[in-house]
């Protein structure tokens, strides 16, 4: 008996000669490969791509914390606020009182929120766009641009809550909706 000796590896040559054979098979499953390694990394992609647009969705209110009163309260003590304020991490706290009622000016109104608020704090809050920012002694108040835009309020305008009478010394810019407060659609005093 005489033994041949063939160059390579047999298994090369049975896959070579199988995948020669069947031409059409071949074909359609690198096609199938192909199509299978294209899907897989699109997924990750594709969910790689949803990850950071969420993560950027959020990235505008992952920094703010809202703290209301516990039940049967109704307001936060001025300690408390300053125990919030020595947390280390929290860049600032922003006491704010809220309230809502119905705002009239001439002949129109509507219900909305009033905010209490430092001035200071309220420069964090919202840009004026039209007047001018409340001062520390100002007895006048700052609406949002929706607010004046549906009641035809301009700046120097009084507006009425409840009883009192308020001076508009100035408009924010619209700002759209938060979920800490709305600007647009509220007074501020």
């Amino acid at each position: 008996m005489k033994i041949v000796k063939q160059p390579g590896n047999i298994y090369i040559q049975l896959a070579k000669r199988n995948l020669e054979r069947r031409v059409v098979r071949t074909i359609l499953a690198a096609i199938g490969i192909i199509i299978g390694v294209f899907a897989i990394s699109s997924m990750g992609i594709l969910g790689n791509c949803l990850k950071v647009s969420v993560s950027n969705s959020f990235e505008d209110y992952n920094n703010e914390i809202v703290v209301y009163p516990a039940g049967g309260e109704t307001s936060i003590t001025e300690n408390q606020v300053k125990q919030l304020d020595k947390i280390s991490g929290i860049e600032s706290v922003l006491p704010i009182y809220s309230s809502g009622t119905k705002i009239e000016y001439k002949d129109k109104s509507m219900y909305g929120a009033v905010y209490g608020v430092g001035n200071e704090d309220l420069t964090t809050l919202a840009e004026i766009d039209n007047g001018k920012m409340l001062k520390s002694s100002s007895t006048g108040c700052v609406i949002g641009q929706e607010l004046a835009n549906f009641l035809d309020i301009k700046v120097g305008g009084k507006v009425t809550l409840e009883d009192t009478k308020l001076k508009v010394t100035g408009i924010l810019k619209k700002r759209g909706m938060s979920p800490d407060v709305s600007v647009d659609n509220s007074i501020f005093c």
